[in-house]
């Protein structure tokens, strides 16, 4: 069984690449899609380099364990119904937050801060003036649930 703090690293690392795959998916089948999808992609390639900087793996336990977590937070803060894209970019960079800080090795940090930086621009993409407050206050709720289910 891998270490509660990897398997926080990993699930929001999953997290923000799933935000990423789900927005392209969406994405893909507009027109005038290519700024979105270029963001996705950097967003996607920035968390599998996070990734690549923690050793470590996960057994079948471990992942049902993380799936259980990220499900029970969806549904009690109803993201799957009433979310746009800056809620789910908000509370991955909300989860982000919470491990950035404990995080202590400058490698590990730096491939943090370019997911970080990547959420932030396509965040940044659908919301420019950082202004869809209900929004934002749905991703803080999921945040919190997030750090309750710790």
């Amino acid at each position: 069984m891998a270490s509660r703090a990897f398997r926080n690293i990993v699930s929001v690392l999953s997290l923000a690449e799933g935000t990423a795959i789900q927005i392209g998916k969406i994405y893909e089948k507009r027109e005038k899609n290519k700024t979105v999808l270029r963001l996705c992609a950097k967003l996607e390639v920035a968390c599998k380099t996070a990734h690549k900087a923690w050793d470590g793996t996960l057994d079948a336990a471990d992942l049902r364990q993380i799936r259980e977590r990220m499900t029970s937070v969806e549904n009690r803060s109803f993201l799957s119904g009433l979310a746009e894209p800056p809620t789910y970019c908000g509370f991955a960079l909300g989860c982000l937050s919470d491990i950035y800080e404990h995080v202590k090795d400058p490698c590990k940090r730096a491939a943090l801060d370019g997911v970080s930086w990547a959420l932030m621009q396509l965040n940044l993409y659908f919301d420019k003036r950082l202004s869809k407050h209900d929004q934002y206050a749905l991703a803080g709720r999921a945040v919190e649930l997030w750090r309750e289910t710790a």
